[in-house]
């Protein structure tokens, strides 16, 4: 008998381990698994956190070499910068979207959930309409609480994934006096 009838039609004589003479059943993507446990959509929040932060590095690089290109009245590559920025910001957003949208099962996690949230917070501040002074006092007292919480978990935990609360540009907190009646650090 030939060597290619006794190891099947698929495979051939000098790469025996490369084809599959059964591919439904030896085909990674077609292994059954169970649905998706707490531990791997925890994964799945870390994962994204780290992605944000690193699109939040890229925009501030692209940020910065837009500037430098400005300086220099470099047209074509102050757009492409300015581009780029748009772009990493855009990505951005769209993972911290994506963890608003798994439960998190840890510290660590719900952490980096907060993160961003303060995002979020940070945007809709920006385009707040201070006229209404009821409704943003209360949208302030949500600030405040985003961000003790934050605090409170790193000081406990570690620092947060996905940029931590020590990167945060603007914390209501900032001047306030501690418990001891020391000014809080930044």
């Amino acid at each position: 008998m030939s060597a290619a009838k006794e190891n099947g039609p698929g495979v051939r004589q000098h790469q025996p381990g490369l084809v599959s003479t059964n591919p439904t059943k030896d085909m990674a993507m077609n292994k059954q698994e169970a649905t998706t446990t707490a531990d791997q959509n925890s994964s799945v929040i870390l994962m994204l956190a780290d992605l944000a932060a690193h699109a939040e590095a890229v925009n501030l690089e692209a940020d910065n070499r837009s500037i430098q290109m400005v300086t220099l009245k470099n047209v074509r590559a102050e757009e492409f910068f300015t581009d780029r920025m748009n772009r990493a910001h855009d990505d951005r957003m769209a993972f911290l979207e994506a963890m608003t949208r798994i439960k998190a099962g840890s510290v660590q996690e719900a952490g980096a959930q907060l993160v961003a949230a303060v995002n979020f917070f940070d945007m809709v501040d920006c385009e707040f309409p201070e006229e209404d002074r009821r409704l943003y006092g209360m949208f302030e007292a949500i600030g405040r609480v985003l961000f003790s919480v934050g605090e409170a978990i790193e000081a406990e935990h570690g620092r947060i994934a996905g940029g931590g609360f020590d990167q945060m540009t603007v914390s209501p907190w900032v001047g306030v006096l501690d418990d001891n009646g020391e000014e809080r650090a930044a």
